[in-house]
């Protein structure tokens, strides 16, 4: 487990640390955290999943392996391979990191933190690395970036795992599972997408929630992200994509037109 220390101004007076110029430290990831402001970007390229942990709750994640522990997306070099980079990574080696607050009945709070074992932290000023702390004691101007990057996709992640625990608790999510050449179907545990069966079913007073809170802004861009599964494919012999009831490769007109029709009957009820 990677081990993370918080940051104190005191200890890490002289701490520099560096942007990462390649992603190398990522390749054993098959999916990584994103958040809701960075799905329309990466919705065109790559399938965008929810997650379901150990703990029961769900997470907006980027699929970039149908294999644990493999990476489509970082090459040998450790070079991300599309335009766009997932914050996660951008801020890498920095996390919040959660603490329980030592006054009787005070509630966790999140601080940042760094990854201890990582050739992007430096304990003496070096060409190309930015200083954690100024003469003052103040989080520099760089680092500053880095903490309020990280605490706005914190808050975006906590947002985002409230919207579709609502979406599981509406029985709206359903596990995703490959289908190969020779018709056999494979079950991709925890791996859920939207089901546009069961949305069309969903009475209309939890659809207009939806709505209003920019859920279903997310169910429409997850869904089209999953035409772009065959980016992600290293086996090609899995040629679709499947929820448990029904097929969900479907072009993109089709899925427009669904989640159109099901908008626009809402708000043409009177």
């Amino acid at each position: 487990m990677a081990d993370y220390e918080f940051v104190n101004k005191e200890l890490h007076k002289n701490i520099h640390f560096k942007t990462p110029s390649h992603f190398s430290f990522a390749q054993n990831e098959s999916m990584i955290p994103i958040g809701h402001s960075e799905v329309p970007i990466l919705a065109k390229d790559l399938p965008i999943v929810f997650m379901k942990h150990a703990d029961g709750k769900f997470h907006l994640a980027l699929l970039l392996s149908l294999i644990p522990g493999e990476n489509e997306l970082i090459d040998d070099s450790g070079s991300w391979k599309l335009p766009y980079v997932p914050a996660v990574l951008r801020c890498h080696p920095f996390k919040l990191i959660s603490f329980q607050n030592s006054e009787k009945g005070g509630a966790p709070q999140k601080v940042l933190g760094f990854l201890k074992d990582t050739p992007f932290i430096k304990f003496e000023n070096e060409d190309g690395t930015s200083s954690l702390f100024d003469t003052e004691g103040n989080l520099t101007q760089r680092a500053q970036h880095l903490n309020k990057l990280l605490s706005s996709l914190d808050q975006e992640t906590s947002t985002t795992n409230k919207q579709l625990q609502k979406l599981f608790e509406l029985g709206l999510l359903a596990e995703l599972s490959t289908i190969d050449k020779d018709n056999k179907k494979t079950v991709l545990r925890n791996i859920f997408s939207a089901d546009t069966n069961k949305l069309a079913e969903c009475p209309k007073k939890e659809l207009k929630e939806l709505i209003l809170n920019s859920t279903m802004n997310l169910i429409y861009y997850q869904k089209f992200s999953l035409v772009n599964f065959k980016n992600i494919l290293k086996n090609r012999n899995t040629t679709d994509i499947s929820t448990r009831e029904a097929v969900l490769r479907e072009s993109k007109e089709r899925k427009a037109a669904e989640i159109n029709s099901l908008v626009q009957n809402l708000l043409g009820d009177d």
